[in-house]
């Protein structure tokens, strides 16, 4: 292991300490204070006094930040404008269903002939698809301020970047995206691995990347950064340029591509690294990795103070820190090959895993081993995708997609595999400083780790039959029937792919023969987004063609270009799956209200019958009429849209809520309390999480 000596223990103390400092002033969270104080006060035994100094600066440069922030949210979008001059702080990019939009920094405000300078807060810009805005460029815009968004009607650009580095770095990155087909799940991740450019890859592959630890790949990290360095220089080579003058143009460099990718929290992290290495190498001095790093992340939060709470660079910094301590640390008898990338890729999944258990509760178990797969096909698809759009060889771009492709399979697969939650990944770090602590406990400590991973990888056989699962999934809707031979059925699929990924994969499911879109709205669809290719699909039933969204839209093609089948029912339409029957009971007409329209079916089991009724309010529940069934799944998230009498009528013995965090009310007491009341037992996914039922025989 490199532990950094006392020098550079110096340099990292005291940014541990602005950090810790920053962090008290901006209120960025506790986990922040202490970290960072703990760390500080470790390496900072031998400088107090400087160490003091940087909590002070890191005081002084949050409560600036906070002053600022309130006095650019402080001021009001002028009562009467015309028109507003603004610069583009983002690109714009594609909604995830609908419009584009942007962020934009207004500088003036038009009201008649008259132009005034006007610096307001950021704004949210919702835009048409047509629209293009370039981060740095400068526009005219019209439309309205609705609640928290600029809704454009009119865009009018004005100017291109001023600056010849931020053209070049823009310039930059349009060839590189002008060059590759981002429609091409392949190219996509091309994009990706170059700019960090993501918005062509689909919800359900970004977090089949993060499950699988692949996701640090498009980030744009510090290898993009030293490959790009490296092709730089190689061409520059021609020009036979001494070693200074190539340390300064690559600083102009490093600025060209930190634009290029559009400030990605590692890239800045890795170019001030590299940049402060250059930097002292063009007058003569040598820095070590630690005090580039230490210099690197104190001068990245002093400029911005909300990298301090910005996920990516929390990420990068990390996982640069365990690289540099134990990315060699692995036995030397290990082949070079092997103990080298392995090492790597177990130092920094250990470094991260603290941040990645804080932010989403798990961490990807096999990530080592899949990033010492996919790291070689990453730095070789990069390499020659890059050559590709210089030398504009299009056949190099498809080989490149071969590369890119296969990491797409690598996590699309690695994504089903067992995820590490906090007790489990706590109990694997203990034992692991056990047996760093005590050698000779390395069999016992081995042996119950073992057994202990046995069980978290094989010991659950996810969601069997007959049963069905109402599923946790936020603020929406989502459910599973499963029959005894295996075959599964799912009822809508809540907001969020990733919020539906997660469940199908705790319910370890790997096919779908049948998905029922009750109706077209985000809450029961939205997770359905990128999930057609992911795994199989039999078929899918929606209501049709009157109440639609760019949602549904969205999955239409996708469920088209994957060739599975669509259809309408009709009521009294009957599957019979194994020991598993599905009936249509509604809608039985056209309605106004999309909630009406849902698709309400009736699911009988051996034993057990439950009703699913998606979001129907009280004319659907009027025209299907009272049931008698043993399971009820509450409409509308238990809103206060139905029927009392109706629900009561239903005689079930239990009612789920499909319900999260949510700002409607959800459910209406008047609804719960009416089903207590009739002796009804209730269970709300919020609060029992995923909720299975046997479909043989009811508790």
């Amino acid at each position: 292991m490199r532990w950094p000596n006392p020098a550079e223990r110096v340099v990292l103390a005291n940014t541990a300490w602005l950090v810790s400092g920053l962090a008290t002033a901006g209120r960025f969270g506790w986990l922040w204070v202490v970290g960072a104080g703990l760390a500080g006060g470790l390496l900072s035994r031998r400088s107090p006094r400087l160490a003091l100094l940087a909590f002070v600066v890191g005081v002084a440069a949050g409560q600036f930040s906070n002053i600022r922030t309130r006095e650019q949210t402080a001021i009001a979008l002028p009562p009467a404008y015309d028109a507003l001059d603004v610069v583009a702080v983002t690109d714009s990019s594609l909604g995830r269903y609908a419009d584009a939009w942007a962020v934009a920094r207004p500088i003036a405000v038009l009201v008649g002939d008259q132009r005034r300078e006007w610096k307001g807060p950021d704004l949210l810009l919702t835009l048409s698809t047509e629209v293009d805005l370039v981060r740095g460029g400068s526009y005219r815009i019209t439309g309205a301020l609705l609640q928290t968004r600029f809704e454009v009607d009119q865009v009018e650009p004005l100017a291109s970047p001023s600056d010849p580095l931020t053209f070049a770095g823009n310039a930059l990155r349009g060839h590189v995206l002008s060059r590759l087909d981002r429609e091409i799940p392949e190219q996509a991740l091309l994009a990706g691995f170059l700019v960090g450019e993501t918005s062509g890859l689909s919800e359900s592959d970004l977090e089949a990347l993060r499950a699988a630890g692949l996701s640090h790949f498009v980030a744009v990290s510090g290898s993009n950064v030293a490959a790009f360095l490296l092709l730089f220089w190689i061409a520059l080579g021609p020009l036979g340029i001494g070693p200074r003058r190539r340390g300064v143009l690559g600083l102009l460099g490093l600025f060209v591509f930190a634009v290029a990718t559009r400030w990605e929290p590692s890239v800045v992290r890795a170019s001030l690294m590299a940049g402060g290495v250059l930097g002292a190498r063009v007058i003569g001095l040598a820095l070590s990795h630690w005090v580039a790093l230490g210099l690197g992340v104190g001068l990245a939060v002093l400029v911005s103070p909300g990298l301090v709470t910005d996920l990516g660079f929390q990420l990068s910094v990390a996982a640069t820190s365990g690289i540099m301590i134990a990315g060699d640390s692995l036995p030397e008898s290990l082949p070079t090959w092997l103990r080298k990338p392995l090492g790597v890729g177990l130092a920094a999944q250990v470094s991260v895993a603290p941040i990645l258990l804080a932010s989403f509760g798990e961490i990807p178990l096999f990530s080592p081993l899949t990033n010492l797969v996919a790291a070689p096909l990453v730095a070789a698809a990069t390499l020659v995708s890059a050559v590709a759009i210089l030398t504009s060889i299009d056949p190099l771009i498809d080989l490149a997609a071969l590369g890119s492709g296969a990491v797409l399979w690598i996590g699309r697969t690695a994504s089903w595999l067992p995820q590490l939650s906090t007790l489990p990944a706590v109990g694997l770090g203990v034992a692991v400083a056990i047996v760093i602590r005590w050698p000779r406990s390395r069999p016992p400590v081995a042996f119950a780790t073992s057994v202990g991973l046995f069980f978290l990888l094989f010991g659950g056989s996810g969601l069997s039959g007959p049963a069905v699962a109402f599923l946790d999934v936020g603020q929406g809707d989502a459910a599973l029937i499963a029959t005894r031979d295996g075959r599964m059925i799912m009822i809508d699929a809540g907001p969020d792919p990733r919020q539906l990924w997660e469940a199908l994969r705790r319910q370890r499911v790997k096919a779908l023969d049948l998905i029922i879109a009750t109706h077209p709205h985000d809450d029961h669809i939205g997770g359905l987004v990128g999930l057609a290719g992911r795994l199989p699909i039999g078929l899918v039933w929606f209501t049709g063609d009157r109440h639609l969204s760019a949602t549904w839209n969205q999955i239409e093609i996708e469920m088209d270009a994957q060739g599975v089948p669509m259809q309408v029912p009709i009521v009294s339409t009957t599957v019979v799956l194994g020991d598993v029957k599905v009936q249509v009971l509604g809608p039985e007409r056209h309605y106004e209200d999309p909630n009406d329209e849902s698709i309400v079916v009736l699911v009988e089991g051996p034993g057990v019958s439950v009703l699913m009724t998606g979001d129907i309010e009280v004319a659907a529940q009027t025209d299907i009429g009272p049931l008698d069934v043993d399971v009820l799944k509450v409409p509308h998230h238990g809103g206060a849209t139905s029927r009392i009498s109706w629900l009561l009528a239903t005689t079930p013995r239990l009612a789920v809520v499909s319900v999260g965090e949510n700002d409607f009310g959800h459910p209406h007491p008047s609804i719960v309390g009416a089903l207590a009341d009739a002796g009804v037992e209730i269970q709300r996914t919020d609060q029992y999480g995923d909720i299975v039922i046997s479909l043989e025989i009811l508790p």
